[in-house]
């Protein structure tokens, strides 16, 4: 390996780099008149359908178990392009009905026309006199459609930047994919799960903790063999700074010439290892960072 820093120079970062946020599902109001209605949150978090099962399902809330109840629920979805909002034709959302008893149920959104990677909107809406006082009359939802994903077997995944001690410097084994729909687009199934996992040494790892860590890490080689890739936070934080995320070059203006493949089987990222006070361990110029190597 090239990659011989233990650490890459840690920098302040005068720069303002903007993430999305998840809005996690807020409690229920509660009910106390008649059959009104809620659903459970304003917001739901984003979800991503399948292409073969391209559906969901969001709950209702009604104030009471007594008598059945049945009745239709709006749908409206859209796409975001630049400052308007272009519909989206042909999503639908079915029926819904309480049983006798009942006090939860839920309804089946469809979003079959929206295309493979695209991202919409979908906001349902119940009639206003329906809605229980202090209920949620609308909720709306970001939704998906994934790839289909082929399986290309184990890779190797090295983080030589904070991880170059474990198995000896021998990786750890992570699943790999790619997507039918655009063969340069890649998937590692939770390439930081056994890194966690494991107990940190204070000698290699000291002032750093574990944190939340996002799950399937993708990456797309583009037509001049350099890589792309949005941010993912890795599990870890530096006392004083924060939670630590891989961000791309190109978001802080950066060359993107260290990230490339390498040959069929290997691939190498430099990213930045940005934290949340806007400090970072600048490795965008090195070598060998990650390696990601297939069919070791």
């Amino acid at each position: 390996m090239k990659y011989v820093n233990k650490f890459a120079v840690l920098l302040s970062l005068l720069l303002v780099v903007l993430f999305s946020a998840c809005n996690a599902d807020q409690e229920g109001p509660l009910y106390t008149q008649n059959n009104g209605l809620s659903f459970v949150s304003s917001t739901l978090n984003p979800l991503v359908v399948s292409p073969s099962s391209p559906t969901f399902t969001v709950d209702i809330l009604r104030g009471t178990t007594e008598g059945e109840f049945d009745g239709t629920v709006q749908l409206y979805a859209y796409i975001v392009t630049e400052d308007t909002k272009q519909e989206i034709s042909g999503c639908t959302v079915t029926n819904y009905h309480f049983a006798e008893g009942e006090n939860k149920t839920s309804v089946t959104v469809d979003v079959t026309p929206i295309a493979i990677g695209q991202t919409i909107t979908v906001e349902l809406k119940f009639a206003d006199e329906n809605v229980s006082v202090g209920g949620y009359n609308m909720t709306s939802v970001s939704v998906s459609k994934d790839y289909t994903w082929n399986s290309l077997g184990e890779a190797t995944f090295y983080d030589n930047q904070f991880f170059y001690w474990y198995n000896n410097g021998n990786g750890v084994k992570v699943n790999m994919y790619q997507a039918v729909e655009q063969p340069n687009r890649y998937k590692l199934a939770n390439p930081y799960a056994e890194f966690n996992a494991a107990t940190w040494p204070a000698s290699e790892l000291e002032g750093f903790t574990k944190s939340t860590m996002d799950n399937d890490f993708v990456f797309i080689v583009q037509d001049d063999g350099t890589i792309v890739y949005n941010s993912y936070r890795i599990g870890m934080s530096y006392t004083g700074h924060g939670a630590i995320t891989i961000e791309h070059p190109l978001s802080f203006g950066l060359s993107s010439s260290y990230n490339k493949q390498i040959d069929d089987k290997t691939f190498q990222l430099a990213p930045m290892y940005y934290m949340e006070s806007g400090s970072a361990f600048n490795c965008t110029v090195y070598d060998d960072v990650i390696i990601i190597s297939l069919g070791e």
